[in-house]
């Protein structure tokens, strides 16, 4: 189980520790399996505030546990472990690491997914943009067509062209009422 175990990683720099309940209890517990103390007791082995990280884990007996301890350079970082309790072989199996570096990963997705996301958007945007002028173009001749005969102009007239079927379709749905439109005009009696 120690081999097995003591090469399971968690996140970066976490691993598995094993402890089991001793009968003194100002030993708290003894570790079964750890990098660095394994076969010692808690209370040898640990400062006050990991000997306190030890016995909570100890009562939690199984779940998730999050708590501060001071890392390398003494500077105080959450960690967060799981804890499993083996019955049978009386023992707290816990594996964990530093808080930040789990969500170093997590913030490094959610950061490529905003980038992928905003290009994406913005290409769909430019995309659809010019999709949409392209095929709005051909209207800006019945566009000033219509606007010349706002003006007044009744001999205005719009050339169909066929090089644009979305064009060609308007106007043969518009060209007709125009036509009537104009006629009206020019001869209803001012």
């Amino acid at each position: 189980i120690r081999e097995v175990m003591g090469k399971i990683k968690a996140a970066e720099t976490g691993y598995v520790w094993i402890v089991r309940p001793t009968e003194d209890e100002s030993k708290i517990a003894e570790f079964i399996l750890h990098p660095e103390h394994q076969g010692k007791t808690v209370a040898e082995a640990m400062p006050a505030a990991a000997q306190d990280m030890v016995r909570q884990v100890m009562a939690k007996k199984d779940g998730a546990l999050r708590y501060e301890l001071a890392d390398a350079s003494g500077r105080l970082e959450e960690k967060i472990v799981g804890v499993g309790y083996a019955a049978g072989w009386n023992m707290m199996v816990v594996t964990g690491s530093w808080l930040h570096e789990y969500l170093d990963a997590s913030r490094q997705m959610r950061n490529m997914l905003l980038l992928v996301g905003v290009v994406g958007a913005l290409a769909s945007g430019l995309l659809i943009f010019f999709l949409v002028r392209s095929r709005l173009a051909p209207l800006s001749g019945v566009t000033e067509a219509l606007a010349q005969l706002g003006q007044g102009n009744l001999h205005v007239a719009v050339p169909p062209s066929r090089a644009d079927d979305v064009a060609w379709e308007l106007w043969d749905l518009g060209a007709e009422g125009i036509e009537v439109a104009v006629y009206d005009l020019a001869t209803t009696p001012i």
